[in-house]
């Protein structure tokens, strides 16, 4: 992670990160009409999202089905990438999937 980064790498990165809701990510909460709307995600162990990941997939794996779901949207973190005690907020997509399926064509693997 590159706290001065403003366009992002020239190589694909990923990172492993757990959903929890931490003091961070409640503070976040409170600022959405419904606290469905996000997911987040991360330890504050330095593994975060950064500039320029905005809009990047969060998936689960189905190792059983070897698939991967899409259940959130990168949107925002802490100021600092990687900080001690710091999230990352994700868009939930489930949240949004009547919408989505409403925009798109529906086939067998969406929701």
């Amino acid at each position: 992670t590159d706290n001065t980064a403003v366009i992002g790498a020239d190589k694909l990165q990923q990172v492993e990160l757990l959903f929890n809701e931490r003091q961070f990510c409640r503070r976040q909460k409170d600022n959405f009409p419904n606290s469905r709307m996000i997911l987040c995600a991360g330890e504050g162990d330095g593994k975060d999202i950064c500039r320029a990941d905005s809009g990047g997939p969060i998936m689960l794996t189905d190792n059983k089905l070897q698939r991967y779901y899409v259940v959130g949207i990168s949107s925002y973190g802490a100021a600092v990438c990687g900080s001690r005690d710091s999230q990352s907020i994700f868009t939930n997509v489930h949240h949004y999937k009547d919408w989505i399926n409403q925009n798109i064509e529906i086939n067998n693997y969406l929701f």
